[in-house]
């Protein structure tokens, strides 16, 4: 399979599906801030990974035999699962460990973004809901929640978005060039 025959397969849904998913974060973002609030941008990182796994997915079925492709073919249908289940569990963390802050500066609407932590620590007012307590602590979350628990939502939040979209594009990716590769072979008549 030459890169010319890789780039034939983005001319199918499959492909297709694999640029979508490819540049779907930075599309997210862009668009409609659904990226993780950590690291800053979260969403370009998603979207490096997801170009080097289209890389992987070339070599993957370029180097293969037919069963190999075969193999890769079903595995794409699995990795592609895998990753909708993780965009629903991204949803399901982002609904719980996000919050949203408006705040007026200088006349002028800012908008924040901040992951929160499951373990505050033990100086916090017990009384305050999340949001009281981000906002005493002049909207720094390491004052309000223990470190771990921080890093833990923040890399579930990052490690969730950044699977499930690589997941997606790795499996159309497979799909996509297994498909054109098939069409190639001299077995794929019968």
């Amino acid at each position: 399979m030459t890169i010319k025959d890789f780039a034939d397969g983005f001319r199918t849904i499959w492909g297709l599906g694999s640029l979508v998913t490819t540049v779907g974060p930075l599309a997210l973002w862009l668009a409609a801030d659904f990226e993780p609030p950590w690291p800053t941008g979260s969403a370009i990182v998603a979207t490096i990974f997801c170009g080097l796994l289209l890389i992987i997915a070339y070599f993957r079925v370029a180097e293969g035999d037919v069963e190999r492709r075969l193999q890769a073919r079903r595995s794409a249908i699995g990795c592609i699962v895998v990753g909708l289940f993780l965009l629903f569990v991204y949803l399901g963390l982002s609904s719980q460990l996000v919050m949203e802050e408006t705040r007026i500066v200088d006349s002028t609407e800012e908008h924040l973004r901040f992951v929160k932590g499951f373990v505050r620590l033990h100086d916090i007012d017990p009384t305050l809901s999340d949001r009281e307590a981000l906002r005493e602590s002049l909207y720094r979350p390491e004052e309000v929640w223990k470190l771990w628990s921080l890093t833990a939502s923040r890399l579930a939040l990052l490690l969730s978005f950044c699977i499930a979209f690589g997941s997606m594009t790795y499996g159309l990716a497979i799909g996509g060039a297994s498909k054109v590769k098939e069409s190639e072979s001299p077995q794929s008549s019968g």
